[in-house]
């Protein structure tokens, strides 16, 4: 996939801007605050319908304005444009000015993987918060995930709503089970592959990148042992698990349960690694994630690096550019450009308070 440009119109502190990227590696450069985040952010609202910040769909919106819209475009087979439009009263969604009603039709047409200072957190939040991570990456290549994953969160509320009654029937309650672990069965089983290509050489490339020599591993933690009887594994949890949902009223195992667990050198990450190797770790995730991605569709997503070089030495600058396949589109924010870098071919687009400036090319 390659993004030929974005138009933001209302969008955060872009008026009317129109960003125009080429096919290998892109450097957006400006003082703190001009606007450059925001135009990764807009990118990734055009690949998952949100943005990465926490923040409500409406806050993206240029103040005093009552609507804003991103409209990407980009060549994947053949050249497709992508619209969101964000407005007071929700979002509108449109792939060559055809609306689309569910979202999860649009979420991966256009496929980002983004890192931002942000993600370093990534080992020190709830289980909750590194699901959601892992499904919206898996939501991205595979539609059945999400339609199986949406279908057991609505039974999982069924079935928590239900436990509030003070007699609650069992034959009713394992009906609800069955129905549940049949979209079990798939969630588990994708979360379980994701992790298997995650970890298929992630040390090696964390190495190449730290000139180190450290084991990094991501473990599924799921709610059951993920085996040839997984299905009867299943059965199994909800059996034991029963009374003590009836009890506390409450569904207590489950996919909404599991969790993902970086071990580094065979300690959890958060207990042992320092700070730039958390960083590292997750730039490496990351890179691995667009492996996982070609892996399932065949296509390269785009490489979004949001201030991603001001914390690394110049030698890890350098090896962490060198090292990005050359087939991948990459766009990257940044204060100033090192000249470390000037060996690398790359374009520059200059931003100024949400507007372009200049675009110079580094040959």
């Amino acid at each position: 996939m390659i993004i030929k440009e974005v138009h933001l119109r209302n969008f955060r502190n872009y008026i009317d801007q129109v960003i125009r990227f080429d096919d290998g590696l892109n450097i957006i450069v400006g003082k703190n605050a001009q606007g450059k985040t925001n135009i990764l952010e807009s990118l990734v609202l055009l690949s998952t319908t949100r943005s990465f910040r926490d923040v409500d769909d409406y806050e993206m919106v240029r103040h005093g304005e009552s609507f804003g819209d991103v409209e990407g475009v980009f060549f994947d087979d053949s050249l497709n444009r992508l619209k969101v439009i964000i407005s007071n009263k929700g979002k509108t969604l449109m792939l060559n000015r055809s609306i689309f009603n569910r979202t999860s039709d649009f979420i991966g047409l256009l496929n980002v993987v983004i890192f931002d200072p942000s993600n370093i957190s990534f080992f020190d939040e709830s289980p909750g918060f590194r699901r959601r991570a892992i499904d919206i990456e898996i939501a991205k290549v595979d539609k059945r995930y999400v339609l199986a994953l949406n279908a057991y969160n609505k039974l999982l509320k069924e079935r928590n709503t239900y436990l509030k009654n003070d007699n609650a029937d069992i034959a009713y309650l394992k009906a609800l089970e069955q129905q549940m672990i049949d979209y079990e069965l798939l969630v588990i089983d994708r979360r379980n592959k994701l992790c298997e290509c995650l970890n298929d050489g992630f040390s090696s490339l964390f190495n190449k990148l730290s000139n180190s020599n450290d084991n990094i591993r991501i473990e599924y933690n799921s709610c059951v042992a993920i085996d040839d009887k997984l299905k009867q594994n299943l059965e199994d949890m909800y059996e034991r698990s029963r009374n003590k949902d009836i009890f506390y009223k409450l569904t207590n195992n489950g996919i909404h349960r599991d969790d993902f667990v970086f071990y580094f050198n065979e300690h959890k990450i958060e207990t042992i690694a320092s700070q730039g190797q958390k960083r590292l770790t997750i730039i490496v995730f990351k890179l691995k994630l667009i492996d996982y991605i070609y892996k399932i569709t065949k296509k390269k997503p785009v490489l979004l690096l949001d201030d991603i070089l001001s914390e690394l030495d110049n030698e890890k600058q350098y090896l962490l550019l060198k090292n990005i396949p050359r087939d991948i589109q990459t766009i990257i924010t940044t204060t100033n450009i090192s000249k470390t870098l000037n060996n690398l071919k790359f374009k520059v687009i200059n931003i100024e308070k949400g507007t372009v400036k200049g675009r110079v090319n580094n040959e």
